[in-house]
């Protein structure tokens, strides 16, 4: 019995397999009074067409409340490129590429908008950023960890001028990385 039911497998297995490869029609061969062509090996290979860049990505707009009680939105900033850095005082990596940050900011002084966006209201949030003379825009979330899923700090992203997200870097990031990546929405 068992056996019989693997001859029928195997033969259905066949069939299928016959009957979804596709036939080629033999083409009687004619005499041609214009010259041969070459032969698909013989000619260059016709090269793939370049895809088209994948859509833009709309930057989801966030709320934030600066440290001088401000609110603003993302989307306030439409027209300017935008770097949006989520941090937490309590978190090592995001305080240790801060000062990389500062110095790619200050070399490109008023090309872009920086804003810190820590996700949690922590005692020393203010003071990191005072003592360490961190000058871009600084403000508490409000909904832009929910509104990114975010999972994992730091997470920094660039935005171009018409509000798309263009890159998102989560984790620690180098200064080379970071002047990369700026370089795409300047």
């Amino acid at each position: 019995m068992l056996r019989n039911y693997v001859v029928i497998t195997l033969i259905t297995v066949q069939l299928l397999i016959v009957a979804a490869c596709p036939r080629q029609q033999e083409q009687p061969e004619t005499p041609s009074t214009t010259p041969e062509t070459p032969s698909a090996a013989t000619q260059a290979p016709t090269p793939a067409p370049t895809p088209a860049p994948p859509a833009a990505e709309r930057a989801p707009d966030f709320s934030f409340t600066t440290f001088e009680g401000k609110t603003g939105k993302l989307s306030d900033y439409v027209g300017q490129p935008v770097v949006v850095n989520f941090w937490s005082a309590t978190c090592g990596p995001c305080l240790r590429e801060m000062p990389e940050f500062q110095e790619v900011y200050d070399t490109h002084t008023g090309e872009f908008v920086m804003l810190g966006i820590a996700v949690e209201e922590h005692p020393m949030t203010q003071t990191i950023v005072s003592e360490n003379g961190f000058s871009w825009t600084f403000a508490y979330d409000v909904d832009g960890a929910r509104k990114y899923g975010l999972s994992f700090i730091p997470r920094t992203l660039f935005v171009d001028r018409e509000g798309n997200l263009v890159k998102d870097l989560t984790g620690a990031t180098t200064r080379a990385k970071f002047e990369e990546a700026l370089a795409l929405i300047l």
